[in-house]
């Protein structure tokens, strides 16, 4: 039998400021100025990156417990014969290994190198704390309704109101990798925009997206962006009961869009 515990908000309220904390690098330091600090806006909540990642993984290469595990019996068999197997691969192997040595792919694969090599970051807005927080309130509610049975639980959905799902947001946050080659990474993004676009105007429901998606010049760079928003849920397609639910939601998230963004700027 599943037991629900409820869960006090100010906890994560704590946590997340714990987590603000550590991952604020002192902005002071020196060593910071070429990262994408210079980027992020000044007043995230958190900044973390990770640099010289290539060194980082010559160092574990060159390690010694590689090098006690390389020197290990099975693992040098398994190494042997991986080796001979690609050196002479049949069947999907094959395939796998002239799919990967055509140019489109060799291009990915070297934006995707770059990526790893260099530093990794990822910063957010203050939303964060305020979103943890409402999710945990509203979880708490949701589990003493659920004590009382399925049917208290919708009851409990329809009787939610836009203020209580307005404290619940995507939090501004942003994930991204320095990069080298400019070029060969907006190739990347214009090869991604035409097979989605290809592969929706295939599917008739798949259409409402591409009308949502959007190709933006910026001064140093360009994004890719998809924004969605509660109407285009398929209302006329989902049967009854269910459709009374879904029709809730959507009035719920009234006026809310999501948005998700594929970008290249300043080398980044």
């Amino acid at each position: 039998m599943l037991k629900h515990k409820r869960v006090d908000s100010r906890f994560y309220a704590v946590l997340c400021l714990a987590i603000g904390c550590l991952f604020s690098p002192p902005l002071v330091a020196d060593e910071l100025e070429d990262t994408a600090l210079s980027i992020a806006p000044s007043d995230v909540a958190f900044f973390s990156t990770s640099v010289n990642l290539q060194q980082s993984w010559r160092d574990f290469v060159e390690s010694r417990f590689l090098a006690r595990l390389r020197a290990v019996p099975y693992i040098q068999e398994l190494e042997a014969e991986f080796d001979r197997q690609w050196e002479d691969p049949e069947g999907q192997l094959a395939e796998a290994k002239a799919w990967i040595k055509s140019p489109n792919i060799q291009n990915l694969l070297k934006l995707g190198q770059e990526m790893l090599s260099d530093e990794t970051f990822v910063f957010g807005s203050d939303q964060w704390c305020d979103t943890i927080e409402g999710i945990v309130d509203l979880q708490n509610r949701v589990v003493d309704r659920m004590s009382a049975g399925p049917e208290a639980a919708q009851e409990f959905l329809m009787e939610l109101t836009q203020e209580d799902i307005g404290r619940i947001r995507v939090p501004d946050t942003v994930f991204g990798f320095r990069i080298n080659d400019v070029d060969n990474a907006q190739l990347q993004l214009d090869a991604l925009e035409a097979i989605v676009r290809l592969g929706g105007s295939q599917v008739e429901e798949a259409r409402v997206f591409l009308d949502r998606l959007k190709r933006s010049e910026l001064k140093d760079g360009q994004t890719l962006s998809l924004t969605l928003d509660p109407s285009m849920i398929p209302l006329d397609t989902i049967p009854a009961p269910a459709s009374e639910m879904a029709q809730r939601i959507v009035d719920l998230l009234e006026g809310r869009q999501f948005s998700f963004a594929l970008g290249v700027k300043s080398k980044m």
